[in-house]
């Protein structure tokens, strides 16, 4: 499909590739210009070359025979690439320095003597799979990205290393999830998320969605800021039974986690109208792995009123749907007794906030048949 350039540019490629075989030349991706005399010049080529990767960029006319005659290509040795293997590359050029990365990670840099741009017509041509010195490529390519300058690359490629784009971008001249199935449409997303504008590929048809999760954000680890958790047991319960709910782990990118192993920890404040004590829950105490990402967290508190439950992932507080830090649940009195009643007597107590002050140490607590228990 065509790509939206024009004139001299900076340029970052990044991909999702999965190769069948890496021994030989194999072409990845490619810019190709449409006019006659420079039909066969690749502006861009990314490459496997013997297991590793290789770039080239057409930096046109103006530039001295000694930076390779108008062409900087780099195969970089340091930038192993492995068959049968999902990695993420990205490669970028900003006039001077050329910069690999691969799963996150800078591998290699290497800097020219002169400064020269790529040279880019307003009609270039992506290629997937192909350039013009290499042959085509086996395997899978996913979630490509195209950015027409270069802007904080260590966050850049950990970014994408870690999620695929899924909306619009600074700089972003392409992003193809190539996730839609069967055909030759593309859907490019790089304009507007709500409608994507439509990319065909003439002589290739999209494979099924890559399951490239299994293989990088999901061996993440759950993640703070998108993991859930709900249920009746942080609404209300009584007063000796067993109460509960369930967390829900998700990955960085919002994905659900499809195995365990998550350090989830949950933490049972009060009740707050006595001398408030922690009561905490840990996986394999109080909280059920159930190996596909989901948690059961299981409490039993003996003395009814309100409390505070804190849920918490590797020591961090996970913050509930309303944004809150901690979700305050009710314990109903189960079976009252008289003896173990109370009356507290300050009347100004009565409209207490209990989530954020605690009447504990201020209450004359006397046992009274006015209570309850």
């Amino acid at each position: 499909p065509y790509v939206r350039t024009g004139g001299a540019s900076e340029l970052v490629v990044a991909a999702w590739i999965r190769p069948e075989k890496t021994e030989g030349r194999m072409g990845v991706l490619s810019l190709m210009g449409d006019s006659m005399e420079l039909a066969e010049v690749a502006r861009f080529g990314l490459s496997i070359v013997d297991g590793s990767l290789s770039a080239g960029f057409y930096t046109g006319p103006e530039v001295a025979a000694c930076d390779s005659s108008y062409y900087r290509e780099v195969t970089s040795w340091k930038s192993a690439i492995v068959e049968d293997q999902w990695q993420h590359v990205l490669v970028a050029y900003d006039g001077r320095t050329m910069t690999f990365f691969v799963d996150g990670r800078m591998t290699d840099e290497v800097e020219f003597e002169k400064r020269a741009y790529v040279e880019l017509s307003d009609n270039v041509q992506l290629v997937i799979g192909a350039d013009t010195s290499a042959s085509m490529f086996e395997g899978q390519v996913y979630s490509v990205a195209m950015y027409n300058k270069v802007s904080d690359l260590p966050q850049l490629a950990q970014s994408l290393w870690e999620c695929p784009l899924d909306g619009p971008d600074d700089n972003l001249i392409l992003n193809l999830a190539l996730n839609e199935g069967v055909g030759i449409m593309a859907k490019d997303y790089s304009v507007n998320v709500a409608h994507p504008k439509l990319r065909v590929f003439g002589d290739a048809q999209l494979s099924l969605a890559a399951d490239w999760v299994d293989a990088t954000c999901d061996s993440l680890g759950a993640h703070i800021e998108t993991t859930e958790y709900a249920g009746q047991g942080l609404v209300e319960g009584l007063a000796g039974q067993c109460m509960v709910f369930s967390i829900q782990a998700y990955d960085k990118c919002g994905t659900k986690r499809i195995s365990g192993g998550d350090g989830y920890t949950v933490e049972v404040v009060g009740p707050l109208h006595l001398h408030a004590e922690i009561y905490e829950l840990t996986v394999g105490d109080g909280i059920e792995d159930m190996g596909d990402g989901s948690y059961l967290a299981h409490f039993t508190r003996d003395i009814s009123g309100y409390y505070l439950v804190y849920v918490k992932l590797n020591g961090e507080i996970v913050e509930n749907d309303m944004g809150e830090e901690a979700t305050k649940t009710y314990v109903h009195p189960y079976v009252t007794d008289a003896m173990m009643t109370y009356l507290y007597d300050e009347a100004d107590l009565l409209g207490l906030d209990e989530v954020h002050e605690s009447c504990a140490d201020a209450c004359d607590c006397s046992r009274s048949l006015s209570g309850w228990h």
